[in-house]
């Protein structure tokens, strides 16, 4: 299943799924996941994988937002080469 992300809570949420819901610490936007429970249960679970490993096909994005509470946008935006030195 391949996640869904979207910026209002979504009414209903299929079967085998849970929403998850993520806030980024940065720019403070509230984001929602639905995301296939086995998979929330692997990454998430006692005997946790890599979450590259869990969510394949999940965005480097939304991993990041699940990760460490920031959104895509605002990682970029932080990390952009844009602002680097040259030493």
């Amino acid at each position: 299943m391949q996640s869904i992300q979207t910026k209002t809570a979504p009414t209903s949420v299929p079967e085998g799924s849970v929403l998850t819901r993520a806030r980024c610490n940065v720019c403070r936007e509230t984001y929602y996941l639905v995301l296939d429970v086995v998979q929330f249960t692997e990454w998430s679970g006692p005997n946790s994988r890599h979450i590259q490993e869990v969510f394949p096909t999940m965005s480097a994005g939304d991993r990041e937002l699940i990760l460490s509470s920031t959104c895509e946008s605002c990682f970029d935006a932080m990390f952009s080469e844009e602002d680097d030195e040259e030493f």
